[in-house]
């Protein structure tokens, strides 16, 4: 509801109305990218690049693969990967995440597809890029992986960290 009030306003031009409710609901849930996307809006609505650019900054910060704020970010010439860098890793390093994962019912496979790693599940499908050497983040879609080891390194599942809950993934082949 609150949101919507944000773009309501934002578009009656009521702009310090529409900041204000933005802020608040900061306040409640500071990870919300919906808000700080709307407040990026906002400032954009009112030539304000550098607070525009700021609030799509902490919406990447907070999941590297959105579309919107990466678009908009572009648009302005920032370097998105100078803000969530992407290590590179090699056909070998990636080769142990290759496979097929499940939680409860629902079937998620890891794929290396011309030189990306990538995930198909129900959600969708997205390219992987990494952060570290066993956490990834997904182009296009708010969610990160983290593929988790056993004692003797191999990977047994992956840990998909959503806005608003977490999946535990064990690795099926």
């Amino acid at each position: 509801v609150y949101g919507g009030m944000v773009w309501d306003l934002a578009n009656r031009e009521r702009f310090a109305e529409a900041e204000q409710i933005g802020k608040k609901m900061l306040e409640l849930d500071s990870k919300n990218t919906m808000t700080l996307a709307a407040l990026a809006q906002v400032a954009a609505m009112q030539k304000d690049d550098a607070r525009a650019i700021g609030y799509l900054t902490q919406v990447l910060q907070l999941y590297p693969g959105n579309t919107q704020a990466r678009a908009m970010l572009v648009k302005y010439q920032v370097d998105v990967d100078k803000i969530v860098p992407s290590l590179e890793l090699s056909a070998k390093e990636v080769a142990p995440y290759v496979g097929e994962y499940r939680f409860k019912d629902e079937l998620m496979k890891v794929a290396y597809v011309k030189g990306k790693l990538t995930r198909t599940s129900p959600a969708g499908n997205c390219e992987l890029r990494a952060m570290t050497h066993t956490k990834f983040y997904c182009i296009d879609a708010e969610v990160e992986l983290k593929f988790n080891q056993n004692p003797r390194g191999r990977v047994v599942g992956v840990t998909a960290e959503y806005p608003d809950h977490t999946d535990e993934y064990k690795k099926a082949k």
